[in-house]
């Protein structure tokens, strides 16, 4: 990737991208936004179709998958109107500890992504 900002910058010094769409979210967002120096946008359909596979796959407890299904997508409706704030995956993570298979999934694979 950095070939290729180097290559274009060679070419036109004042190119600044103004933002970069993934299809895939286990892309290196972070290296993305390294590299470009510009927001990276995540198809949302593939980010709530990994939690709901890992919600699936971590929580046994039906209620649990329930709730933690819809806290997440309260959060994301609150964020897209602008209601909420990324602070608020930090509540929803301290409100569900007992499902502790999937916060270490999210913390390690989705926290640090946002931002």
């Amino acid at each position: 990737m950095r070939a290729l900002f180097n290559r274009v910058r060679t070419k036109d010094p004042t190119w600044k991208l103004a933002g970069f769409i993934i299809d895939n979210p286990l892309l290196d967002i972070l290296a993305i936004r390294e590299v470009f120096q510009c927001s990276v946008l995540i198809c949302f359909w593939r980010v709530r179709h990994a939690w709901h596979k890992n919600i699936m796959k971590r929580c046994s407890n039906m209620e649990t998958r329930a709730k933690l299904s819809k806290a997440l997508g309260q959060i994301v409706k609150d964020i897209c109107k602008g209601f909420g704030a990324i602070d608020s995956f930090d509540k929803f993570m301290e409100d569900n500890v007992n499902c502790r298979c999937f916060m270490d999934y999210f913390k390690a694979v989705w926290y640090p992504r946002m931002g």
